[in-house]
């Protein structure tokens, strides 16, 4: 099950695979704190989801989300995206637009992340790694490892 995630997580998670592996009660600290404690197991990932050149481009793109006016997934990608790229990545996507930042699971992040920096920023897609065994250049469209379909220029 997919779980909504936090700003710290989505800025590691890249990287690392995050992971609960027992919750804490409350009950077990004093004094007895007002969150939530678990133990959490951090391991680098073989292969980063997001490569060294993006990592800050991404980074940034997370913080500014998250910390973007407005309450909504619509609100924080509006100076990013069109209306028409934004139903699109929440059709595909799986989530609302009225959705709360938060609320986004972490392949939702990375989904729209490589969206917008592939598609709307003049990055050449081809230089992607893509899932499949088809390579961009020989075909008129590409599929992103997150799911995005895109034309080769």
């Amino acid at each position: 099950m997919a779980t909504s995630q936090a700003l710290t997580s989505l800025q590691h998670t890249p990287w690392f695979a995050l992971a609960v592996v027992r919750r804490v009660p409350r009950g077990a600290f004093e004094p007895r704190p007002r969150v939530r404690s678990a133990v959490l197991r951090i391991r680098r990932r073989e292969v980063a989801l997001v490569d060294d050149a993006s990592a800050r481009a991404y980074r940034r793109f997370v913080a500014s989300t998250f910390g973007a006016r407005g309450a909504t997934v619509r609100a924080a990608l509006k100076a990013r995206l069109s209306h028409r790229q934004m139903l699109r990545l929440a059709r595909d996507g799986g989530f609302a637009l009225a959705a709360r930042p938060s609320q986004l699971t972490f392949d939702q992040w990375l989904r729209i992340f490589r969206f917008q920096e592939h598609c709307c920023s003049g990055r050449d897609p081809a230089v992607l790694v893509y899932a499949g065994e088809r390579s961009a250049r020989n075909s008129s469209t590409a599929r992103f490892s997150s799911g995005v379909t895109t034309a080769v220029r």
